[in-house]
This record gives structure tokens, C-alpha cells and sequence, in this order.
């Protein structure tokens, strides 16, 4: 097994660090929320005889993704800079679902010509998490003293860097509509990449399992047929 470092927070909001062994980074990762840890970011740390001699290469999908994650800051109208900055800062989440439901309900709302703080309300009540729930009711305040979207979403730590970023590109030039799709389609992009990952890591033990369902059924049918057999003789 590959050892791995970790940083994470812990249930208290406390940040934590440590080693763990697992089969892959997706195990390490899996495991470590397992135990209640957020905010997860592993790295591996090989063994005196596992230290490479030449950089490892990066995968290809590694690669596509992180060009889908810039193509969307981009198309929002950050720097490519900023862009950068942003995707070294956020690592990954587990709020994607919350992120994308809300923006794109305060999108279809502020299309439709609903005020902000009405569509913000709304978008708020959408969400099951009781967490957000609260503190998008303090923005919503903030927002009617005249602060703005962005910086009060960004207060409330609810919110990744990223997606504080588009919204605020959308307040100042005054397309917050179309920022909202676009931060909307990039979470759910990222939800089903990482639910594909997830998805990847059960796939072995579906098959062992539906490999001893059938083993158990085969052996139950030819000991049926035995017994059967044994009968008649």
C-alpha cells in the first residue's frame, strides 16, 4: 500500500494532518471522509525505492479537466491569472450539488425579472442544507443594505473562491444573469467528474459481489440438482 500525507479539517473546524495508507489517492481520499474530514488534500510520499528520477507525466484526463476548469473561468471573464489562483486555492469540495442548485434557481429566478432579494430568498429556501440556509438569510440582509452578492456569499465561507469570483465579475459588468449559468454548469461538471471518480471506486467490489451472488445461486442449483439426482437413484 501507498503512504500518503494529508491535510483536512476536522469535525470541529480544526485543521489536522497525518499519514494513511491506502491503494490509490481515491481510497486515501474516501477513507479520510469516512472519517468525518473536509476540505481533504493528500499527496503521496514514496518510498526511498519508489523516488523517480524523472517527473512523473500527467495523465491525459488530468489534463482535459483542468482545461475545462480554465475554459469556464475564462468564459466568466476572469484573468487567466485569477483563474489559476482560484483553482490552486479551492482543492475539492463536497458542496458542489448546494453551489450549483443554488445559482442556477437565483439564475431562472432573476431571468424571469424577479428582484435580487426576492429570487435570493427563494433560491435560499430551495436548499435542504439548514447550514446555507442561515447564512444566505444574513446575505440576503447584507445585500439589502447595499453590499452586494458577492462579497456577502464570499463572507460566509459556504462558497468557494471560484464562485465568489464569477459572481463578482457578473455584478461589475452587469451580466450577474449569465455568471450564475456559467458558475452553475462549471459545479456540475465538477459533481459529475467526482462522482464518476467515486462511482470508479465501488465498480470493483459491485463486481466482486454480483461475482459471489451468482457463485452462491450456481452452487445452491447444483446442489438442488444433486440432491435430486441422488433421489431418484
Amino acid at each position: 500500500m501507498t503512504r500518503y500525507a494529508y491535510v483536512a479539517i476536522d469535525a470541529d473546524g480544526n485543521a489536522t494532518r497525518g499519514i494513511t495508507r491506502a491503494q490509490s489517492r481515491e481510497d486515501a481520499e474516501l477513507a479520510l471522509y469516512e472519517k468525518e474530514l473536509r476540505d481533504i488534500q493528500v499527496n503521496e510520499k514514496p518510498g526511498l525505492l519508489q523516488l523517480e528520477l524523472t517527473a512523473r507525466r500527467v495523465k491525459r484526463e488530468e489534463v482535459m479537466h483542468l482545461s475545462r476548469q480554465l475554459g469556464a473561468f475564462v468564459r466568466a471573464g476572469l484573468p487567466l491569472t485569477e483563474a489559476v489562483q482560484s483553482l490552486a486555492r479551492d482543492g475539492k469540495t463536497v458542496r458542489f450539488a448546494l453551489i450549483e442548485r443554488f445559482c442556477r434557481i437565483l439564475s431562472s429566478m432573476v431571468s424571469a425579472g424577479v428582484q435580487l432579494p426576492e429570487a435570493l430568498r427563494v433560491a435560499t429556501g430551495s436548499l435542504p442544507n439548514l447550514v446555507y440556509r442561515r447564512s444566505l438569510s444574513k446575505v440576503g440582509e447584507a445585500l439589502l443594505e447595499g453590499e452586494g452578492l458577492a462579497r456577502p456569499l464570499a463572507a460566509t465561507g459556504l462558497f468557494p473562491g471560484a464562485a465568489g469570483q464569477m459572481i463578482r465579475v457578473g455584478e461589475d459588468t452587469g451580466t450577474l444573469e449569465a455568471q450564475l449559468v456559467v458558475t452553475a454548469e462549471f459545479y456540475e461538471s465538477e459533481l459529475d467528474h467526482k462522482l464518476k471518480k467515486l462511482i470508479g471506486l465501488f465498480e470493483p467490489a459491485v463486481i466482486l459481489l454480483m461475482g459471489g451472488v451468482v457463485g452462491f445461486v450456481a452452487i445452491a442449483l447444483v446442489s438442488a440438482m444433486y440432491g435430486i439426482f441422488r433421489q431418484v437413484q
